[in-house]
């Protein structure tokens, strides 16, 4: 198979069906119903048959062994692993109304599997392609992976860890280029610009959610209870975590300030034992950098 040949079939042919159209526009449109019962309308018009004829006459003279099963006519047999599926006017009722959003739909099956198509809508002048919604698959998958890692890498720097957000930053910005070279080659193109936006969005909340899976950095929690409320101090001490406590007063009397400073990774689980221990006590956490003041 011709694959590189049929997708320039596919990039031509719009034109041809359009400028075919146009010259035919002005022309009687005849409707039929295709349906044998009565109560039901299945509208054809010769717009239908006329279109089919063109587009099978493109298709033979380019590829002459090729099968093509249409709406109207018979099916051509095919005399190889190709065969062209084709619905002339797709919309035939939205046609007779007047209605712009009928297409010319064609496609192409290889051993009995699709592999390209064609959405050609004259009255709109929009063709879409399979491969175009490939592309977009494609660009939006870029963008969800680039958006990721600059989440990520905005949040390493925030950590003071310059080497792991440099690092980032490369492969962030190596896809970032790939992806926009897609968008710029068709940059009219409403589906393009949707998939980057929407890659945009989802990496995002993508790359927030693995930052706070992967736990990177630490982070400070401070405990607010009463002085005579059960202490978390000694809890927190025994599991290998530093405590720091403060007596303060507050809005009802004297009360305890506990600062401890532990990994992300570890938050769950302090959180839960400090809820163990003292349920009532007011929690604040902070993302923090500590410092070393050795040289």
């Amino acid at each position: 198979m011709d694959h590189n040949k049929a997708i320039k079939f596919l990039h031509i042919l719009p034109s041809k069906l359009n400028k075919f159209y146009k010259f035919n526009s002005k022309k009687k449109l005849v409707i039929s119903n295709k349906s044998k019962k009565k109560k039901i309308f299945n509208p054809v018009t010769n717009f239908d048959k006329n279109f089919e004829k063109m587009i099978r006459a493109n298709i033979i003279k380019s590829f002459p062994y090729d099968g093509i099963i249409g709406e109207e006519f018979k099916e051509k047999k095919r005399k190889n692993d190709n065969c062209w599926i084709i619905d002339p006017i797709d919309g035939t009722k939205a046609f007779v109304a007047g209605l712009p959003t009928w297409s010319n739909l064609v496609g192409l099956m290889y051993k009995k599997k699709s592999v390209l198509g064609m959405a050609n809508f004259p009255e709109l002048k929009k063709t879409y392609l399979m491969e175009i919604l490939f592309s977009a698959l494609i660009i939006f998958l870029l963008r969800l992976a680039d958006q990721s890692l600059g989440t990520m890498r905005s949040l390493l720097v925030a950590k003071n860890k310059p080497f792991y957000a440099a690092l980032i930053g490369l492969v962030e910005s190596a896809i970032w280029i790939v992806a926009i070279s897609q968008v710029v080659k068709d940059i009219d193109d409403p589906i393009l610009i949707g998939a980057y936006a929407a890659g945009f969005s989802a990496g995002t909340i993508l790359g927030s959610y693995i930052e706070r899976l992967v736990g990177l950095g630490n982070i400070v929690v401070r405990v607010f209870s009463p002085a005579n409320s059960p202490s978390v101090a000694e809890s927190l001490r025994i599991n290998g975590h530093g405590v720091t406590v403060i007596d303060g007063q507050g809005k009802d009397g004297p009360i305890k300030i506990y600062w401890c400073v532990i990994s992300r990774r570890q938050l769950k689980s302090v959180l839960k034992m400090i809820q163990d221990i003292n349920p009532e006590a007011y929690i604040t956490t902070d993302i923090t950098s500590p410092m070393s003041l050795r040289k």
